[in-house]
C-alpha cells in the first residue's frame, strides 16, 4: 500500500507513527515537502518514508492520500 501526506504537521506525524506501529514494512510513505523538519524526522526514523520534492509528487506516487 502506498500512502501520501500532504502537510505534516502534528495529525500527520501522529498518522505516520501509528501506520508505522500497524504495518511497518508493508507500507511506503510519501510526505510532502511542508514542515521540512518533521518530515525529515520521519524520515529518519522509518525506511520506508520518503519525503518529496512537492504535493504533486505525492499525488503522484500514493495509492491513498491523507490531508
Amino acid at each position: 500500500m502506498k500512502i501520501g501526506v500532504i502537510g505534516v504537521g502534528v495529525i500527520a506525524v501522529s498518522m505516520v507513527k501509528a501506520l508505522e506501529k500497524k504495518y511497518g514494512g508493508e507500507v511506503e510513505i510519501y510526505l510532502s515537502p511542508r514542515n521540512a523538519a518533521k518530515a525529515r524526522a520521519l524520515r529518519a526514523a522509518y525506511a520506508n518514508v520518503t519525503v518529496t520534492a512537492s504535493n504533486q509528487e505525492v499525488l503522484d506516487n500514493a495509492d491513498w492520500i491523507l490531508l
